[in-house]
C-alpha cells in the first residue's frame, strides 16, 4: 500500500504541475485546418471541440480505461458494483469512528486543552520587545541634524548637484508653502521652459515632484511625536559582558553625532552614489559656482520684489488704508 500510495502521490505531483498553471494555447491553426476540410474528412477526423458531448466523452473514457487499460471485461460490472457499495459503507464507518475518537479525545482532555490555550494566550500578551532608540540624554533634534548634515555636505558635495543646498525647517506652514512655490516649483518650471526652447528634454519638474512626494512621506514621521521606551534595550545592554558590548555596541550614549553624520554623508556619496573621493575637488568647484548662482538669483528675486513694491506703493498704501478703515468701522459697530 505504501508503494502504491507513493506512486499515486508522484502522479498527483506531475498532474498538479499542469492543472495549477495557466496555459494559453492558440487554436487558430486548428480552426483554419478544420474549416478547410470537406464533409467526409470532417466525419473521419472529427476534432471540432464544439460538437463534443462531455457526458458521453467521460463515459467512454472511463469505460475505455476499465476495459482496455485495466483489462476488466464488462461481465465483471455487477461484482464491481457490489464491491463499491461495500466500500462506501466501510468509508462512512471509518469516518464516523475517526471523528468520534477525535471528539472523545477533546472531551477527556478538556482541562488540559483549556489550560494550554490560556497559557499560550498569556504568553502572547507578555512578548518582550526592544526598541533600539536613542535616549533623551544624548538626543539629536531635527534642526541640529540638518545643520550638521549641511556642514558635512559642504565638505563632501556631489558632482551632479542641481542647486546649492540651503534648506531649513520652517515653523510656519505658509512660510513653507511660499518657499516651495517660489524656490522649488517656479525655478523648476523656468529651467524646463529654457530646456524646451533649446530643444532639450525637460526633467526639473519631474525631479521636483519626486522630491515633494518624498518630503510628504517623510513629513508624517517628522511632524509627529513618537514615544518609544528603551527600558528593555538598557537592561539588555547592561546584562552583556565587556566583549559582547564591544562587538554589539548599541549604547546611544557613546555616539558622537558629528562623526556619525560625517561617516553617513561620506558613505552615501561613496558607496550609494558611486562617487569616489578623487572627485571631491571637482564637486567643490561645482558647489562654489552654485553658491554664487544662488546668491545672484536670490538678489534678483528680492530686487524684483522690492521694485514691484516701490512701483505700486500708492496702490499698496491705499489697500492697507482701506483694510484699516474697514476694520475700524467693524470694531466701532461691534462696540456700539
Amino acid at each position: 500500500m505504501v508503494r502504491v500510495q507513493n506512486k499515486v502521490t508522484m502522479g498527483l505531483k506531475v498532474l498538479q504541475y499542469y492543472t495549477t498553471k495557466k496555459w494559453d494555447f492558440k487554436n487558430t491553426n486548428m480552426t483554419k485546418l478544420y474549416s478547410s476540410m470537406d464533409d467526409r474528412d470532417k466525419e473521419i477526423f472529427n476534432f471540432d471541440c464544439m460538437t463534443i458531448d462531455w457526458h458521453e466523452y467521460i463515459r467512454n473514457y472511463i469505460y475505455g480505461v476499465r476495459t482496455y487499460l485495466l483489462n476488466e471485461p464488462p461481465s465483471t460490472l455487477p461484482q464491481a458494483r457490489k464491491l463499491l457499495k461495500r466500500l462506501y459503507y466501510l468509508d462512512k464507518l471509518v469516518t464516523f469512528i475517526f471523528y468520534g475518537f477525535l471528539l472523545w479525545l477533546i472531551w477527556t482532555n478538556l482541562d488540559v486543552i483549556g489550560s494550554s490555550v490560556h497559557f499560550v494566550f498569556e504568553q502572547s500578551l507578555d512578548i518582550q520587545y526592544t526598541n533600539v532608540v536613542a535616549s533623551n540624554d544624548n538626543s539629536l533634534s531635527w534642526g541640529e541634524s540638518i545643520e550638521r548634515g549641511k556642514a558635512e555636505f559642504y565638505r563632501n558635495p556631489l558632482c551632479f548637484s542641481l542647486w546649492y543646498p540651503k534648506g531649513s525647517i520652517k515653523s510656519n506652514y505658509f512660510h513653507h508653502l511660499f518657499c516651495v512655490i517660489f524656490f522649488h516649483y517656479l525655478p523648476a518650471y523656468f529651467i524646463d521652459f529654457l530646456l524646451v526652447i533649446f530643444r532639450k528634454k525637460p526633467f526639473m519638474v519631474r525631479v521636483q515632484n519626486k522630491v515633494t512626494m518624498g518630503l510628504k512621506v517623510l513629513q508624517y514621521y517628522t511632524t509627529k511625536k513618537w514615544d518609544f521606551k528603551n527600558t528593555n534595550m538598557t537592561k539588555l545592554y547592561s546584562s552583556m559582558d565587556d566583549r559582547d558590548k564591544e562587538i554589539f555596541n548599541f549604547d546611544c550614549m557613546t555616539i558622537d553625532w558629528h562623526e556619525y553624520i560625517r561617516n553617513y554623508i561620506y558613505g552615501v556619496r561613496t558607496y550609494l552614489l558611486n562617487e569616489p573621493p578623487s572627485t571631491l575637488p571637482q564637486a567643490r568647484k561645482l558647489l562654489k559656482r552654485l553658491y554664487y548662482l544662488d546668491k545672484l538669483v536670490t538678489f534678483i528675486f528680492y530686487g524684483f520684489l522690492l521694485w514691484l513694491i516701490w512701483t505700486n506703493l500708492d496702490v499698496i498704501g491705499s489697500s492697507v488704508h482701506f483694510v484699516f478703515e474697514q476694520s475700524k468701522n467693524l470694531l466701532t459697530k461691534s462696540s456700539s
